[in-house]
């Protein structure tokens, strides 16, 4: 009796002892190295990261181009690449994820069903979970890249350099890890588990109780989505009568609107009409007061038409009468020369007697 319970509190049997265990001690070495390595890596590259947030962020404070030093060990310095500290971080959970796995598998390996199997020693979907994390620290990396773009451009190009880093090994990272180095874990815990568990056992009747459950379940769930289907049904049915009585009440709230505008725009029309008619009146009291003037002004010229015609008929003999003052006033200025000639010579002093002669 002792002996049966202890094979199944230790089912390792002589065969899978011979190699198990010491892979599994190895393995828990090895996860226990990584472990210590990643969270040292993971302290310093804090501090690390502190520091060129610090400056990235708050620039420095004398105006040096310098990003601040951080003391940190020589062999920890190449893998101070990620800002966001989401590199050490996964590997930290990588190897505490093989480190619990191995001590549990070494001292009661029935403890891991729970566990599942699919990707043991790992959460089922953790190849999403980082890839997420990997872009997390892309993200960041980005963020402190244009956090603040400093006008120095040598300050400028280190800052990018450090967040380009921090985007890319975070990445990284995270694909080494979820496709190269942890399908590799889950291979070689799979033959360890599958060496130290012994077969589950198989009962006929609890399998065709659970088939019977889940059919029963399967009938409710069926069940369930036909209710539901009836009701979305009819949801729909009176969603579409409600649709049609809104589309109703939108239709006739237009042609109300477009008949108050109608209403308005004949209004409108009514009023300019009104408008017109009397300027057209106005219009044609002008007319009239100026047809009276024209009728005046054509009888005015009619009264002077004989006056006008009496006066050109007493201008006509003036021309002639012009004609002989002209001849008459040429006469009298030939008469005046005369005139002229002898006073003249009346005038003129008498001669010497023996020179003297009367006028011919």
């Amino acid at each position: 009796m002792e002996d049966s319970h202890a094979r199944q509190a230790n089912p390792v049997g002589p065969a899978a002892a011979r190699w198990v265990r010491p892979a599994l001690v190895a393995a828990a070495a090895a996860a226990t190295a990584l472990a210590g390595v990643a969270a040292t890596i993971g302290f310093h590259n804090l501090r690390y990261s502190r520091a060129r947030v610090l400056d990235i962020l708050g620039g420095s404070a004398d105006g040096d181009l310098a990003l601040t030093a951080v003391d940190v060990p020589a062999w920890v310095e190449p893998f101070l690449q990620d800002l966001s500290v989401v590199s050490p971080a996964l590997v930290l959970f990588t190897a505490a994820r093989m480190l619990i796995a191995a001590v549990l598998l070494l001292q009661s390996p029935v403890s891991v069903r729970r566990w599942g199997s699919t990707h043991f020693p790992f959460p089922d979907p953790y190849k999403v979970y980082f890839i997420q994390m990997g872009l997390l620290g892309t993200i960041v990396g980005f963020v402190l890249a244009f956090a603040e773009v400093d006008p120095r451009a040598e300050r400028q190009s280190l800052i990018l350099l450090e967040a380009l880093g921090t985007a890319l090994w975070s990445t990284l990272t995270a694909i080494v890890l979820a496709y190269v180095f942890c399908p590799t874990v889950e291979i070689f815990f799979g033959r360890v588990r599958a060496a130290l568990l012994p077969p589950e056992p198989r009962d006929s009747r609890s399998a065709l109780e659970l088939l019977r459950r889940r059919t029963s379940n399967a009938a409710e769930e069926l069940a369930a989505l036909s209710a539901s289907t009836r009701s979305l049904t009819e949801e729909n049915r009176a969603l579409g009568a409600e649709l049609r009585d809104r589309r109703l009440d939108s239709r006739v709230a237009q042609l109300e609107q477009r008949l108050a505008d109608a209403t308005t725009a004949v209004a409108t029309v009514r009023e300019a009409l009104d408008a017109l008619t009397a300027r057209q009146g106005d219009l044609d009291a002008t007319v009239r007061a100026l047809q009276v003037r024209l009728d005046a002004t054509d009888a005015t010229l009619e009264r002077h038409g004989g006056e006008i015609e009496a006066n050109r008929e007493a201008i006509a003999p003036m021309p002639e009468a012009i004609a002989g003052l002209a001849t008459e006033a040429e006469r009298g200025r030939a008469a005046r020369s005369r005139l002229a000639a002898l006073d003249a010579w009346i005038r003129r002093p008498p001669p010497r007697d023996e020179d003297s002669e009367g006028p011919a």
